[in-house]
């Protein structure tokens, strides 16, 4: 593919003095010096200011152009037009290519939401990304780690075939944006990633699990909400059966000797039904595995892989992980689980 590209650029190139514009777009850039070492003089559209809003909806265009179809969907799910676009900007906006850009929305999800009349998952519907899922779960990548990165501005830049980069190739694909930025004191860019909103992460973490444990998505969500009830009733007995589910299908061939491996399965599966789950929380005094925010309690699970669910308890208690969580008025649950690769 590569090759051929290459071909055909330089063909571009040899005819000059007859093309006025070219603009190329795709999902993904590569250096210069690979596929279009031909064409020297293109400018990289990817972070300029001038561009930043041009491929997504504005807060200011929906107000221009798109006003009374707010209005009407308002009516009909009888709601303020101030609780419709908070809504909406929760699920739908939050992409941005550059500091200091305006937030955009999703075209095609903004479009379908107005001719569908219903909150969904439209991203479904642009494609499966099952080339960054496969390069994620073979390098066995931290899932819980994407929610909060922070990368220089050169590392945007890092595209080569030979060695792909995961960051890069996810900020590109548009399922990681920024949300932040900041000067160091050598003047240099540092930039805060986040999934853009709800609809992305949620499609995102759907993909993850269907890979991480080879269960079919339809299936995937009657055991969640299965799961969340046990949750409600402090049922641990049938959590952790639930839990096994998705544990007993993952392939032989993709288990791992690591911890971080069912770290990631539990992460996704929480995260799946919506409850605030954190992964290597940092403590005064070491990491806690994960802990699960409801509304009305907190539960801190620590997880050993071929030891015992006892020494997972006992490093709880002996690290004092409950601590942190004093203040937060919720009664706390304290788990230990072991993970028997045999099994």
């Amino acid at each position: 593919i590569r090759d051929t590209l290459k071909s055909f650029y330089i063909l571009i190139k040899a005819m000059d003095q007859y093309i006025r514009f070219v603009f190329v777009t795709g999902i993904s850039k590569f250096s210069k010096v690979g596929v279009f070492s031909t064409l020297n003089h293109l400018a990289d559209l990817t972070m300029s200011p001038q561009f930043a809003a041009a491929l997504g909806i504005t807060e200011e265009e929906i107000d221009n152009n798109l006003k009374e179809h707010v209005s009407d969907f308002a009516a009909r799910l009888e709601i303020d037009e101030t609780a419709l676009r908070a809504r909406m900007r929760n699920w739908y906006n939050g992409f941005c290519f550059v500091e200091g850009c305006p937030n955009v929305y999703n075209p095609f999800s903004t479009l379908q939401l107005f001719y569908q009349q219903r909150f969904a998952n439209y991203w479904f519907e642009t494609g499966t990304p099952t080339f960054l899922i496969k390069l994620l779960t073979e390098r066995n990548y931290p899932i819980s780690t994407l929610e909060h990165l922070v990368l220089k501005e050169i590392d945007f830049s890092s595209y080569e075939l030979e060695q792909l980069d995961i960051v890069p190739l996810l900020v590109q694909t548009g399922y990681l944006t920024i949300k932040d930025y900041e000067q160091t004191f050598g003047e240099e860019t540092i930039y805060h990633l986040s999934y853009p909103n709800r609809e992305v992460e949620n499609a995102f973490v759907t993909y993850l699990l269907s890979a991480f444990t080879q269960t079919e998505r339809t299936l995937s969500r009657s055991h969640l909400y299965r799961l969340i009830a046990a949750l409600k009733q402090r049922d641990l007995a049938q959590v952790f059966l639930v839990l096994r589910v998705f544990f007993a299908n993952v392939p032989y061939t993709l288990k791992v000797d690591a911890e971080a491996w069912y770290q990631t399965v539990f992460y996704i599966v929480f995260k799946m039904i919506g409850i605030e789950t954190e992964a290597e929380v940092v403590t005064n005094d070491g990491r806690i595995d994960a802990v699960v925010a409801l509304n009305n309690q907190i539960f801190i699970f620590e997880f050993k892989l071929d030891g015992t669910a006892e020494a997972a308890l006992a490093q709880i208690q002996e690290k004092e992980y409950f601590q942190k969580y004093w203040l937060a008025g919720k009664p706390i649950t304290c788990v230990g689980a072991n993970f028997d690769t045999e099994k």
